[in-house]
């Protein structure tokens, strides 16, 4: 009986060491190394991602915007060739925007320099003479237009710009914009030289700085030299100057012209016999076209 006992004690005990060791085969002991990253995050974007400071968020006031590329503004250009027709949209004595007695010749140089092919001084008594020779752009090559500037004190005093008649420049246009004349010269010769009869008529205006110097071909009728001025493609000469110079056309023509004297010049009543006024009211109308005629043996030979 005791036997019994034993044996069934020990098949118990055999059965219990039998499912310890089936237990202690499913079990897998802990790891110790570095745990293995995921498949499904790279081992370098978590160090990375370790690795990077927290941004502090940025008021929009401190946002840097982005940076506009900028466009470089070309200098103005003078069109010399709209001399022809206009004076650049500013009254005489202004000259494309050039003031004579009020802009200074550092200012003209900058506006002229980007237009022209070269500016040169000449040293004048008590002045400098500065010659800028413009570029026509639509015939670069064909010939320059000349524009001279008088200047002392650091100042453009006198402006000398050379161009033809147009639709702004005639002298119908020029007396309607700014009335009467102070004074209104002719300048020819008694008999043409090789074929060629010269005329000019300028007009005068003392009292606000300016005088255009209107040249054309004469032609010969019996013991008179006829001349028209032709509203276009006639050539002229502008000068203008600060009107509180107080210049006399002579004085005028000296420095803008480079005249020795006048003495070759006579003025419209002593030449023609009309009186300014009549001259104003028969040629002042906008379209018409001034035609003088004046005796021969006023005029000197050529």
């Amino acid at each position: 009986m005791a036997s019994f006992r034993l044996r069934k004690i020990g098949w118990a005990l055999g059965l219990l060491l039998l499912a310890g060791v089936a237990c202690s085969a499913e079990i897998t002991p802990p790891d110790t190394a570095a745990p293995r990253p995921s498949s499904t995050a790279p081992a370098e974007a978590t160090v990375l991602s370790a690795a990077m400071p927290t941004r502090t968020p940025v008021s929009p006031a401190m946002e840097r915007l982005p940076i506009p590329m900028l466009t470089a503004t070309p200098e103005p250009v003078l069109n010399p060739a709209e001399l022809l027709h206009s004076n650049g949209d500013c009254r005489l004595p202004c000259w494309w925007g050039i003031v004579p007695g009020e802009t200074d010749w550092a200012s003209a140089e900058a506006l002229l320099a980007p237009s022209s092919v070269g500016i040169a001084p000449y040293e004048r008594t008590g002045y400098t003479y500065f010659t800028a020779y413009l570029i026509d752009p639509e015939q670069p090559s064909e010939h320059t237009i000349n524009v001279d500037l008088a200047v002392w004190d650091d100042t453009v005093q006198l402006i000398s710009a050379l161009g033809e008649t147009g639709s702004e420049l005639t002298p119908s246009v020029v007396m309607d914009t700014y009335s009467i004349p102070d004074e209104v010269w002719l300048k020819t010769s008694s008999n043409s030289r090789e074929g060629y009869l010269d005329f000019a008529v300028i007009l005068v205006y003392l009292q606000r700085g300016f005088l255009i110097f209107y040249g054309s071909q004469g032609s010969l009728d019996g013991e008179d030299v006829v001349g028209c001025i032709p509203n276009h493609a006639g050539s002229l000469r502008l000068l203008t100057w600060d009107p509180k110079l107080g210049l006399s056309f002579t004085e005028a023509m000296m420095i803008g012209m480079s005249t020795t004297g006048t003495s070759y010049f006579l003025d419209l009543e002593a030449a023609t016999g009309i009186a300014l006024q009549d001259f104003y009211n028969d040629f002042g109308i906008e379209g018409s076209e001034v035609c003088l005629r004046t005796p021969r043996q006023l005029w000197p030979s050529p």
